[in-house]
């Protein structure tokens, strides 16, 4: 028995438009799969065609041609199969309607081109659409897509319905977007809006589908945004949108909500030491972190405690000016705060006491909060303990924040320790100046070194490098430079120290006072990470690479010497 099956058995091709009648004729084909579902050999496929009619309106059968590889007739196995295209030409002048006709393949036994009763066959219907194609979304004026207020950092949909206006299917109904959300001073990432879904579509005449615009938003900010998009029939294919091809332009709005925050730089406020009677003034930044411009900003203070002592609100005072102003979307400012201290505050350590806030009325009126701390001073500032031949430098506590196991510490200097001998020393004092902690390290004139520390402990220490040294007031001695480092753990605590200095000291001997050391290239770092066991290399650019007698453009020594 011998069989024909086309894939699939009833074909309706997808319509096309007549574009006006400004080109002659178009020509539309359709693939036809013919198989041998029977059992024996076909030796002689062919077709016959028929035209597609809608009442007395017709395509004529030579409008349509059906074409193989190889050209038929041709021999078709058993189980084998073959693709035909139909090709169908339409004149300009073709009247809308839609048209029917049965096409058949068939055995041509008798090998006369001519469909016989006893042949072999089988038949599909061909239908094509002849009208204007028409596309439009929401409604024919392809009004604009609103997706209303929205909150920042979320993605968000909005259905947008996709309709084919005529009888006319639409083919491939793709989407663009030709412009991004674009407000006042920003402009989202074209790939912030897309459609799903994200494939070519098919609708049918005089129907619909439903698309979902997505819109990521991320942290922009606040204000009024609109994008511009199109759906498209892509006839061709091309990803493109062509002259000839239907299509609908529309708008999408969005209104971005605002977010109103305040965030202070420093959670910790060191107004740092304060004489009876004084005050000092402190500029604290602070920064705009939401998506919409501030300003008309204000403190609301707490006491400052030291049981059973306090500093009184009345003592915290603020500029109502701040800069710049207004703050904008991500910027930082600075607000200055005046810490005033009475003649009669008893000394100490103030604080940290909050929450010592600032706000702004703008919006819904944000907060963010530090904690402040001052040390008071008798009159007059303290007198440091510092030994004789030395040289003092503070340095800032808020460099000692960090907790175990992350506060490591190197200190390292170049050191020449001529005849005598010289140490570089970490100091931690209280209040009225007194040493409350140290660690040290020693070296002599002949590179031996001695450490110390109580009660922090030395956690390491050594010479990094050595180079020979000529002083041209010591003609003929061999001096050298070490590179002397020390290694300690410290986390800064108001509780037991109210200030931190490195000393130099000249550590000879004093029944020889002529004795003279020098240092160069003094260094402070806290570890990168644990692993580093030693301080960091000096580096051309960044610090001095090796000591030198010799002196700068202006005058001045590199190094210290005492």
């Amino acid at each position: 028995m011998i069989d024909f099956t086309t894939d699939p058995g009833s074909i309706r091709p997808i319509q096309m438009s007549n574009a006006g009648g400004v080109n002659n004729y178009w020509r539309y084909k359709v693939k036809v799969t013919v198989t041998n579902a029977g059992n024996a050999i076909v030796n002689s496929l062919y077709f016959s065609k028929a035209p597609l009619v809608f009442g007395a309106n017709s395509i004529p059968v030579g409008s349509i041609t059906f074409e193989t590889l190889p050209a038929m007739p041709l021999s078709l196995d058993v189980g084998d199969s073959v693709v035909a295209t139909v090709t169908v030409t339409i004149g300009k002048v073709q009247g809308a309607f839609t048209y029917f006709g049965i096409q058949r393949m068939f055995e041509d036994a008798d090998i006369d081109s001519i469909w016989d009763a006893a042949e072999f066959s089988d038949t599909f219907e061909l239908v094509i659409s002849i009208g204007d194609k028409v596309i439009y979304e929401n409604n024919p004026a392809n009004s604009a897509v609103a997706f209303g207020n929205r909150n920042v950092s979320a993605t968000y949909n909005q259905a947008v319905t996709v309709y084919a206006g005529s009888a006319v299917p639409l083919n491939r109904v793709k989407w663009k977007v030709l412009g991004a959300f674009k407000g006042i001073d920003y402009t989202f990432p074209v790939a912030s809006l897309t459609f799903t879904p994200a494939t070519a579509q098919y609708i049918d005449g005089l129907n619909n589908r439903v698309f979902q615009a997505v819109a990521e938003v991320g942290f922009v900010s606040a204000g009024l945004y609109v994008a511009t998009a199109s759906f498209y029939d892509d006839d061709n294919d091309d990803g493109v949108v062509d002259v000839g091809e239907a299509s609908c332009s529309f708008n999408l709005s969005m209104t971005v909500n605002p977010v109103y925050a305040i965030d202070l730089v420093p959670t910790e406020v060191n107004f740092g030491q304060i004489a009876q009677g004084a005050s000092v003034n402190k500029e604290i930044m602070f920064q705009n972190s939401g998506n919409i411009q501030l300003n008309n900003f204000s403190w609301t203070f707490s006491a400052l405690d030291k049981a059973p002592d306090q500093i009184l609100l009345a003592n915290l005072t603020h500029s109502l000016s701040f800069t710049p102003d207004p703050v904008l979307m991500w910027e930082y400012a600075t607000s200055t705060v005046t810490l005033s201290v009475d003649a009669a505050q008893p000394p100490g350590v103030y604080g940290p006491s909050g929450p010592q806030t600032i706000q702004t009325t703008d919006g819904t009126a944000p907060t963010d909060w530090a904690n402040f701390t001052c040390e008071i001073v008798t009159t007059g500032a303290p007198t440091f303990q510092l030994a004789s031949g030395s040289l003092s430098q503070e340095i800032a506590t808020l460099s000692f924040s960090a907790t175990a196991p992350d506060n490591r510490y190197f200190m390292s200097a170049w050191i020449c320790p001529g005849t005598g001998s010289a140490n570089i020393s970490f100091v931690t004092y209280n209040e009225f100046g007194e040493a409350v902690g140290t660690v040290s390290e020693q070296i002599d004139s002949a590179g031996n070194l001695t450490s110390s520390g109580a009660p922090m402990a030395v956690a390491g220490s050594g010479i990094l490098d050595k180079v020979p040294y000529e002083h041209p007031d010591h003609p003929g001695e061999d001096f050298y430079y070490y590179r002397v480092f020390v290694a300690f753990d410290y986390t800064f605590s108001q509780v037991t120290a109210s200030n931190t200095r490195i000393i130099l000291g000249n550590t000879s001997s004093p029944d020889a006072p002529k004795n003279r050391v020098w240092f160069d290239g003094v260094q402070l770092e806290r570890r990168r990470d644990r692993s580093q066991a030693r301080p960091s290399a000096f580096h051309s650019i960044r610090t001095i690479c090796s000591p030198t007698s010799k002196q700068t453009l202006t005058g001045e020594d590199h190094h210290n010497e005492w």
